[in-house]
């Protein structure tokens, strides 16, 4: 295990971050796990999307915070707050930081069902052609295997 300087692993990730529109979110409850696709936007080491109230991720993440996502040999684990409808002024507050806003991205926020969730990174890991590298957010360490 090879030690990395955390703050430079933590901008390339964020880097990474900016260029994902699409991400890969996995949720479970009860022994059920789910994953599906969600339409995202970040800022810093915080990812958000929408959902419904009525979809089965919302109810899972009610019941279970602790979620997963992945893109490009990035795997991520994180803790999912649901920050309450998107069009709150403390919500359009958060978007205004965030790297990517669109139509697309902005187009549930209309229904009064849905929620914008925030999902805080606790720990990442990229696989790539060094192995894999990991940054403990949580420790503000960061390390490569292999």
């Amino acid at each position: 295990m090879k030690s990395l300087d955390y703050t430079e692993m933590k901008a390339k990730i964020i880097e990474r971050l900016k260029e994902q529109k699409n991400i890969v979110l996995a949720t479970c409850e009860n022994r059920k796990v789910t994953a599906r696709t969600v339409y995202c936007t970040s800022n810093e080491l915080k990812i958000y999307f929408m959902t419904s109230k009525a979809y089965e991720k919302y109810k899972q993440i009610i019941k279970n915070p602790l979620v997963a996502m992945c893109f490009n040999n990035v795997q991520i684990q994180g803790r999912a707050v649901i920050l309450g409808h998107p069009s709150s002024d403390e919500n359009k507050e958060i978007l205004e930081r965030c790297e990517y806003l669109d139509k697309e991205f902005m187009y549930w926020a209309k229904y009064k069902n849905t929620v914008l969730i925030e999902v805080d990174i606790t720990e990442v890991e990229c696989w790539n052609n060094n192995g894999r590298e990991y940054i403990d957010v949580l420790n503000k360490k960061s390390y490569r295997i292999g």
